[in-house]
């Protein structure tokens, strides 16, 4: 090869490299656009569900509730957990029970498949998770945040 022919072929590969470059970057920058708009889309869905559920859940009782939404970028998917403490639930004859509950749903599709119960009158908590293999139980708080991990979910 002489000189001009190394030259050319070196300069092909480089303008290659700039051109797959280039196209990566556009990639990222729809990637970002994609998630951006489902992260939305998710804010927005679980803001929706959350209000249906008080209107549902909160007759007549003393609750305070809250939910957290998070959009998996890894099961493209939009989870939200609800979390509620309702004090004294048979009326002021004991204002010291509580119950503290913890629903997991997907948000997409609407679907429910997490559930925590924690009675303060009750030794152990009702506490499941549905995975596409079964449901697992567990134990505690601490158990339910490790399940729903599973399903990229960010625990405090």
């Amino acid at each position: 090869m002489d000189q001009k022919s190394t030259f050319e072929h070196k300069a092909i590969i480089f303008l290659l490299a700039v051109i797959c470059y280039f196209l990566y970057s556009i990639h990222g920058v729809v990637d970002r656009a994609t998630t951006f708009q489902a992260e939305a889309k998710c804010a927005e869905q679980s803001a929706s569900l959350f209000a249906s559920f008080l209107k549902d859940y909160n007759q007549g009782k003393e609750t305070i509730a809250t939910y957290r939404p998070h959009y998996s970028q890894t099961l493209h998917s939009c989870l939200m957990v609800i979390d509620t403490k309702t004090f004294g639930p048979e009326g002021k004859t004991d204002p010291l029970h509580f119950i503290w509950n913890r629903y997991l749903y997907d948000v997409f599709e609407a679907k429910h498949f997490g559930f925590l119960n924690l009675d303060s009158r009750e030794e152990k908590p009702t506490c499941w998770v549905t995975f596409p293999a079964g449901k697992r139980l567990c134990d505690s708080s601490a158990g339910f945040d490790n399940l729903i991990k599973q399903y990229d979910f960010p625990v405090n």
